[in-house]
């Protein structure tokens, strides 16, 4: 719940589970050496990963809040989760490079900076919205298997969409 220094690695590659419970900033990368099984962002919780982060799993919020900011390092995840009342931001230099990425209900996730992985929601109209507010080229469906509440494209951004998406409401500029 408080804030620390250092490296966090697994004992080995998918080993170990990091639970932000308070507000952190990192200083060193997560997962470096050894990857961990899984991130968690507590509600209530607000990370500034400003470092490398390399996880199976990384979850933002619990079903009401919490918070992961996103300001440079790159984060490698198999699976992103970002739950109801959650927010990934990005900004700066950040990158996320995630297989899955499921956004919940009333969650969001803003995207600064070119990454990879397929964007869904989690069940029919059950999605999040999500937000371009840095160029972006599509590598993968976006609300594929279930749609998102909404994609947004802030002004001066451009999206080169060359995949399919799904989305309840669609907003440029």
């Amino acid at each position: 719940a408080n804030q620390g220094t250092g490296v966090i690695d697994g004992a080995s590659a998918g080993v170990g589970d990091l639970v932000f419970a308070g507000t952190y900033n990192t200083d060193a990368a997560i997962g470096a050496t050894n990857a961990l099984n899984s991130i968690t962002v507590n509600d209530g919780a607000a990370l500034t990963l400003d470092q490398n982060a390399n996880a199976t799993s990384v979850t933002v919020g619990q079903n009401t809040s919490g918070t992961l900011n996103q300001s440079a390092g790159t984060l490698t995840a198999t699976s992103l989760t970002v739950k109801v009342g959650a927010a990934y931001v990005q900004s700066g230099t950040g990158v996320l490079n995630a297989t899955n990425i499921t956004l919940v209900g009333a969650s969001s996730l803003t995207l600064a900076n070119q990454g990879t992985g397929a964007i869904d929601g989690l069940a029919p109209g059950n999605g999040g919205d999500l937000v371009f507010a840095g160029n972006y080229n599509t590598d993968s469906a976006i609300g594929a298997t279930n749609g998102l509440n909404s994609i947004t494209v802030n002004d001066g951004v451009t999206l080169t969409l060359d995949q399919n998406a799904n989305a309840t409401t669609v907003t440029v500029g």
